[in-house]
């Protein structure tokens, strides 16, 4: 199995993936549906789960707006069998309302471009299963 596609589907994601021998199959059926959790609705933060989404095959990026404009994103990872769950939550330590942290999102394998509104681009890397927050370019 891959992922083939990822849909934001009014405030959850369907994440949709086929066997690589179905490639050819015109329908495609959600595999998982992935929903903001509790902590983000407490914290306003699952206003605009999912609008801004990247994955690199293991991990998926999914942006969380929130009322106050402050942000965060969600990480989830696909275990061996499939399966996606939350794995952390990312949020600058200089994070301050209306920085709409998450506007922009980019993964791929250990590494993480994270957006913010005021032109500054965060760089967070995994590193022994921790994400830390690293360089900030504006």
């Amino acid at each position: 199995m891959y992922v083939r596609h990822v849909s934001f589907l009014s405030s959850c994601l369907a994440i949709v993936a086929v066997a690589a021998q179905a490639q050819t199959q015109p329908d495609l059926v959600p595999e998982q549906v992935l929903f903001p959790a509790e902590s983000d609705i407490a914290a306003e933060r699952h206003r605009g789960f999912g609008s801004v989404i990247d994955f690199d095959g293991r991990t998926l990026a999914v942006g969380l707006g929130s009322a106050s404009g402050a942000g965060a994103v969600a990480l989830y990872r696909r275990n061996a069998v499939g399966l996606w769950s939350r794995s952390a939550t990312l949020s600058p330590a200089d994070s301050m309302p209306e920085d709409h942290f998450g506007i922009g999102v980019a993964i791929d394998g250990r590494v993480a471009l994270v957006q913010k509104e005021q032109h500054a681009l965060y760089v967070v890397v995994r590193r022994q299963g921790t994400w830390i927050e690293g360089q900030r370019i504006t």
